[in-house]
């Protein structure tokens, strides 16, 4: 398993139900995050996600798909605000991403949420079918179809096209 995908494995914890004794798992957020940081210009108007060594853009307005989120915490009971991660990576159904190098972009087909099985309390990591297009004769076309969970896809996002997709 990959770096990121590792540290988002960490943030399910194993907890039990104090009325059952049943142990389940759930959902932490934590302050570490997949990306180096996320910023927002307040005068431009513009975020970012800080992951310019990804091999598909992903920008600002992945942070949900991502996982992260803008919440309030609280440190001797004075509140302050910051970027937390879930392990929750939810892309979605018609989301659209460029390769930085401009050969390929990615369309997701169809997509399942990572999830916690309610009855079984099993971790579902859900799935992403996306088409590939690739780049030739100066238009992208279509070239394949693919299906990964959640992490997977998010690996190919950092990481790149495996040879074998290509």
């Amino acid at each position: 398993m990959f770096t990121e995908a590792r540290h988002l494995d960490k943030l399910w914890k194993l907890a039990t139900n104090h009325k059952t004794g049943e142990k389940y798992y759930r959902a932490d957020k934590s302050t570490k995050l997949i990306v180096s940081g996320v910023t927002f210009d307040e005068r431009q108007k513009d975020g970012h996600l800080n992951n310019a060594h990804w091999a598909f853009c992903v920008g600002y307005a992945f942070r949900d798909a991502l996982g992260l989120s803008f919440d309030q915490r609280k440190k001797n009971k004075v509140a302050y605000m910051v970027w937390t991660q879930s392990p929750y990576i939810y892309f979605k159904e018609g989301d659209l991403l460029a390769s930085r190098c401009g050969n390929y972009n990615l369309q997701v087909k169809m997509a399942n949420a990572i999830r916690r099985e309610k009855i079984s309390h099993l971790i579902d990591y859900g799935l992403v079918n996306f088409l590939i297009f690739k780049k030739l004769d100066g238009r992208h076309r279509y070239y394949a179809m693919q299906t990964v969970t959640q992490y997977e896809f998010l690996q190919v996002l950092i990481y790149g096209l495996p040879e074998a997709m290509r």
